[in-house]
């Protein structure tokens, strides 16, 4: 399709724009086989006898396939009804997954889905699945997505909103030309993206490798002599290294009265980028029942599971949630005792002991009684700095793949966008 033997005309929708004048628009229940349908409203299971796979939101991956490692189950008269057949397009329809799409591969099980999730069954003799799930992956589902809940103020896209969404129809022959074309490119594409993320991963692992190597080992540990710390998740250690407990080199700061932090800026958990001493944002939004008093050069080590690695040292006066541990009053080298709270063993140590069934915490008392290592406080500076240069360099390097990857992305949905709009030639 040459787009200069193309006239356009004007789509009539503002975020689809101009469309090739012999292509109409036309919505999703106008080329289904079967009317959009919601699945089924049940809670999973362990698979048994009379089970069937119940596909929900949270097996889909980013790209929008089957996550292999995952698998629930319900029972099979309570999921007969809402069966998926290869080829099936599922789209969320709540909470901030609201839009998401997942091309429905075919297992080598029976399959049904969950109740937040709509079925779109393509209607092969007036649209390929494919190019349809190509629009539902570009600009054209942002803009409808943004479009509705501006109207409606609620972000839930019901199955019948999904019926009315407004479609891009080309003639059958364009449709499959498009989608051949965008397989090849994004396949490409996401090639360049699984590399670029690979990239990141390792680099994170090796990050993560070499902090509990020097703080556990010290630096050129070919050239020391060792002794066994009888610490089980601690190991050899350098033999002239000492062995003390976190209470005896460091207080936990616990101040929850009136202070003058500075903006009154608040740290929460959510605003600290993992294994980094950065702060992705600070956010002056809190509520009084968390807060709690937050001193420049404090180290703030996450309780909740999740957040553990989260470790920073508080750059201003603040205040943060109370669901960070804030140690103060150092009897050791400040960027060496950060560096030991993220020794991965130390974080899976903590990670053991927490406790509570929605929320899981650490407990202080559990933490404070851990054992600490204390090289002679000149080794405790040269690992720190150490340390500091290199996990600057990986950070940027990571940043840099991080950076990639956005573009890589956005590059992906305006090729989409561009090519099912006809505005591409191909």
């Amino acid at each position: 399709m040459s787009k200069q033997n193309i006239e356009f005309k004007d789509s009539g929708i503002s975020y689809i724009d101009k469309i090739p004048i012999h292509w109409n628009i036309a919505k999703v229940k106008n080329i289904v086989k079967i009317p959009v349908q919601t699945g089924a409203g049940e809670e999973a299971q362990d698979k048994h006898e009379k089970s069937i796979r119940y596909i929900r939101i949270s097996d889909f991956d980013l790209n929008g396939k089957i996550k292999p490692e995952v698998a629930a189950y319900i029972h099979y008269e309570k999921g007969k009804n809402f069966l998926i057949e290869k080829g099936d397009i599922l789209c969320a329809t709540a909470g901030a997954t609201v839009g998401k799409t997942l091309f429905f591969e075919g297992l080598d099980e029976p399959s049904c889905y969950a109740g937040y999730l709509a079925k779109i069954r393509v209607n092969p003799n007036k649209m390929l699945n494919t190019f349809l799930l190509y629009q539902m992956r570009c600009q054209i589902m942002d803009g409808f997505r943004n479009f509705f809940v501006k109207k409606s103020t609620i972000e839930n896209i019901s199955a019948k909103t999904y019926s009315n969404m407004p479609i891009i129809v080309p003639p059958l022959n364009e449709q499959k030309k498009i989608a051949e074309f965008l397989d090849k490119k994004c396949e490409i594409i996401d090639k360049r993206l699984s590399n670029l993320e690979r990239k990141i991963k390792s680099l994170k692992e090796y990050k993560k490798s070499l902090i509990s190597e020097c703080v556990t080992k010290g630096l050129n540990p070919k050239n020391r002599e060792f002794k066994d710390s009888q610490i089980s998740w601690i190991g050899q250690i350098p033999k002239h290294w000492e062995i003390s407990k976190i209470k005896y080199v460091a207080k936990i700061r616990n101040e929850n009265s009136s202070f003058n932090a500075e903006n009154d800026k608040y740290i929460g958990l959510e605003n600290v980028a993992g294994y980094l001493n950065s702060l992705i944002e600070t956010n002056t939004e809190y509520e009084n029942s968390i807060q709690a008093v937050c001193k420049k050069g404090d180290i703030l080590f996450g309780k909740l599971r999740p957040y553990l690695s989260k470790v920073i040292i508080a750059p201003f006066n603040c205040f943060c949630s109370s669901e960070f541990l804030q140690f103060i009053n150092l009897k050791c080298y400040f960027k060496f005792f950060y560096y030991f709270l993220l020794n991965k063993n130390f974080i899976e140590n903590v990670n053991s002991s927490t406790y509570g069934a929605k929320m899981p915490r650490a407990n202080s008392n559990y933490i404070m009684n851990l054992n600490f290592l204390l090289p002679p406080l000149n080794e405790q500076k040269e690992i720190a700095e150490f340390l500091d240069k290199k996990c600057e360099k990986i950070d940027r390097l990571n940043e840099n793949y991080t950076k990639q990857i956005t573009a890589l992305k956005e590059y992906k949905k305006s090729l989409i966008y561009e090519c099912v709009t006809g505005k591409k030639e191909i």
